[in-house]
């Protein structure tokens, strides 16, 4: 997600410098977790303080969620193309659920209709 939408053009994106992070791919695997908390934590901001029915509001309502919709889709699938018992799988195993825990803080994503199906998958890990 990060690496396709270009930098203070997304609102989930709000307040993260993308440019070193852009350039520094192994720098970003160092920071993916605080990366996610701030994504989620705009999410969940921008959900509770844009609730008006306005098209353009909720197109972006809507844009937003579907980003995080994305990540998680994309993280099932990495998942489950890993080995059952790998490392890989270990490892990658306790990143989901570190997701899901920052997920997890959020109530109003957690109820959220679109990401509730994967919020659950990640939690049942």
């Amino acid at each position: 997600m990060a690496y396709d939408i270009p930098p203070g053009r997304h609102a989930v994106l709000a307040g993260r410098r993308l440019g070193r992070l852009q350039d520094h791919k192994k720098d970003f695997v160092n920071k993916q977790m605080p990366f996610v908390q701030k994504v989620v934590a705009n999410l969940s901001h921008h959900l509770l303080t844009n609730q008006d029915q306005e098209p353009k509001t909720v197109a972006m309502r809507e844009k937003c969620v579907g980003s995080v919709l994305t990540m998680l889709s994309t993280m099932q699938n990495i998942y489950q193309s890993l080995p059952a018992d790998s490392d890989k799988r270990e490892k990658y195993t306790s990143f989901c659920q570190q997701v899901h825990g920052c997920l997890s803080s959020f109530p109003n994503l957690k109820t959220n209709t679109r990401l509730a199906a994967l919020i659950q998958w990640a939690g049942a890990l």
